[in-house]
């Protein structure tokens, strides 16, 4: 793990326990869990890992969330036949 990479982690650490001692587990808000999960992401980034393969699948941010629909699109574009010359 990077320098980078641990400082960012520590700090995501610290927050998430400060959260967690002012909110049960079902009590956080699925915005406050998803920017957790952003300090992980960018935890990943910083240690080299490319973005797409660091944020997940689609499902994990739940489909139809602007964000898996995004995700997404790059693979719909993939999908599509290619036009006939």
């Amino acid at each position: 793990m990077t320098e980078l990479a641990k400082a960012i982690d520590a700090t995501v650490a610290r927050s998430n326990k400060i959260l967690r001692q002012d909110y049960d587990q079902d009590g956080l808000p699925k915005e406050v869990l998803d920017l957790i999960e952003f300090g992980h992401i960018l935890v990943h980034i910083a240690n080299g890992i490319d973005i797409s393969r660091a944020m997940g699948a689609p499902g994990d941010w739940g489909y139809g969330s602007p964000i898996a629909t995004a995700m997404m699109k790059p693979n719909e574009k993939a999908q599509q036949p290619r036009e006939r010359q």
